[in-house]
């Protein structure tokens, strides 16, 4: 099956590992408020896969093979200067390979001060023919920073040969007041603007919030949570029953993508073991969607939290990437 590259690209603290992670389920790359991925990481989505493995490649162009990768060995790789690059393979579990394969790049970005070769890496990467889709993630409470400038202006040179190459998601929309005086169709105007102005002409563009995403995942494959996730899945989960952060409203997207993920249900199947994994496409009928949850003694039921999933605007991503892998 032929590969579908997706690269993912931010400047520092963005959110980029924490949308990634979103995606696959689970707490994967490692998360900090500094540059987090110190290593090009490339993750290879497989449908059938039960588990994420892989291997490491070395400056020497030595492989060394890993049954099981989680956050903490990851973390020892991402951190080992002895490591050039990491191969992962695993299910992303709203991806489906159907023509292509979806491999997702993650790269240390452009300010990444550790080593300038991954900065030329992400910049050549852009304009490389082999690349099939750039996903670009913006801060929503650092817009127009002067580490995305150069970056952009690249992407705005690409953008002109193919707009469809490139989606851009504005990350940590759960920080914006809108009881206060910031509201999230200004920031989504804003970013239009911003863009714009750099020369990226009607780009596509999804607000979310991947953090409260990978919560509202991890609760419907009913996954681990540390105390402090439960006390911000019960936060996150009020804020996304409100219709007022509802991102499926505020996105800049085709029209149809938009309708398929509004109207796209809840199903899960059985993995290995006892575990539910999370599916929004109605692939499996037999199985049901509409079951309790029991979280910190509190009980949540699965067809609100997926739709509470959809606010987040996660869905949008994954309903994107579908229209193309099809």
């Amino acid at each position: 099956m032929k590969n579908f590259k997706i690269l993912v690209l931010a400047t520092m603290s963005s959110g980029k590992s924490t949308l990634i992670n979103a995606l696959a389920g689970i707490d994967l790359l490692p998360c900090k408020n500094q540059a987090c991925t110190s290593k090009v990481i490339e993750i290879t989505d497989n449908d059938k896969a039960q588990k994420f493995c892989g291997y490491a490649i070395d400056k020497d162009g030595k492989q060394q093979y890993f049954e099981i990768i989680d956050m903490k060995l990851l973390t020892e790789l991402n951190d080992n200067p002895n490591i050039d690059k990491i191969i992962i393979n695993g299910d992303f579990p709203g991806v489906y390979n159907t023509q292509y394969q979806a491999t997702f790049i993650d790269t240390p970005g452009p300010n990444n001060a550790n080593n300038e070769k991954h900065r030329d890496l992400t910049l050549n990467l852009i304009s490389d023919k082999s690349i099939d889709l750039v996903l670009y993630v913006l801060n929503a409470t650092q817009l127009g920073t002067d580490d995305d400038s150069e970056l952009l202006t690249k992407i705005a040179e690409e953008l002109q040969f193919n707009k469809d190459k490139f989606l851009f998601v504005i990350n940590k929309i759960d920080q914006i007041d809108i009881e206060g005086d910031e509201s999230i169709e200004d920031i989504v105007k804003s970013s239009k603007e911003y863009l714009m102005n750099r020369g990226i002409k009607e780009p596509n563009i999804i607000p979310i919030s991947s953090y409260a995403a990978k919560l509202f995942k991890t609760l419907l494959i009913e996954g681990q949570f540390t105390k402090k996730a439960e006390i911000d899945m019960d936060f996150y989960f009020n804020m996304f029953v409100n219709p007022n952060y509802n991102m499926l409203k505020h996105s800049h997207l085709n029209s149809e993508i938009i309708k398929q993920t509004t109207t796209s249900q809840l199903l899960v199947k059985k993995r290995i073991g006892q575990s539910k994994w999370y599916n929004p496409i109605s692939w499996f009928p037999k199985y049901t969607n509409d079951f309790q949850i029991s979280l910190k003694q509190k009980e949540y039921n699965s067809i609100k939290v997926h739709n509470a999933l959809k606010s987040t605007g996660l869905l949008l991503i994954e309903n994107y990437i579908n229209s193309i892998l099809k």
